[in-house]
Formats: structure tokens, C-alpha cells, sequence
């Protein structure tokens, strides 16, 4: 059983008192693994877990920021802002 996540999230470290950084294989490992959306489909008693097509997601993107197309390499392009973290890695 896992938790569904719906919407945008934050995925951050923990030190002692406070949030932290993420290592290079902590971010790699959590980049790869929420790279492709997914949606949640009801199946009787069931969830079924399904990739949303790169298409599907090209074209909300585009229409979300009202743009014609989304380069997913770069997805700080348009009107999205760079956040640095004191590790200096943009999201």
C-alpha cells in the first residue's frame, strides 16, 4: 500500500532541528522516481496505477501556462520561477 500524492509537493531532508538538503543520491533517486505523473483509477475495492502519456502531459502544461508547447527537459522556461536551495540545486 503507498500514499497517493495529488497535486505539487516538496520533497526535502530532515537534520536534527530542521529541513535539510537532499544528497545527489537522494535527489536522483526521488527525481527518477516522480519524474512521470501518474493517475489513480478506481477498480472495484482496488486502485490501478496508470503513466500518464508524455502527450497528455505536454498538452496540459501548455495550457496551463498558456503557452503552445512545454519542453519537459526544461520546465523552468516561461513563467515558472528557479528556487536555490543552500546546495544550490534548482527545482
Amino acid at each position: 500500500m503507498q500514499d497517493i500524492i495529488a497535486g505539487d509537493f516538496l520533497v526535502v531532508g530532515l537534520t536534527e532541528e530542521n529541513f535539510g538538503s537532499l544528497t545527489k543520491d537522494q535527489i536522483k533517486r526521488y527525481e527518477e522516481k516522480f519524474h512521470q505523473p501518474e493517475t489513480f483509477i478506481k477498480m472495484g475495492k482496488g486502485i490501478m496505477v496508470m503513466p500518464i502519456p508524455e502527450e497528455q502531459i505536454k498538452r496540459a502544461m501548455a495550457k496551463r501556462t498558456g503557452h503552445d508547447s512545454v519542453d519537459r527537459n526544461n520546465p523552468l522556461k516561461g513563467d515558472r520561477k528557479v528556487i536555490r536551495f543552500p546546495t544550490n540545486h534548482e527545482i
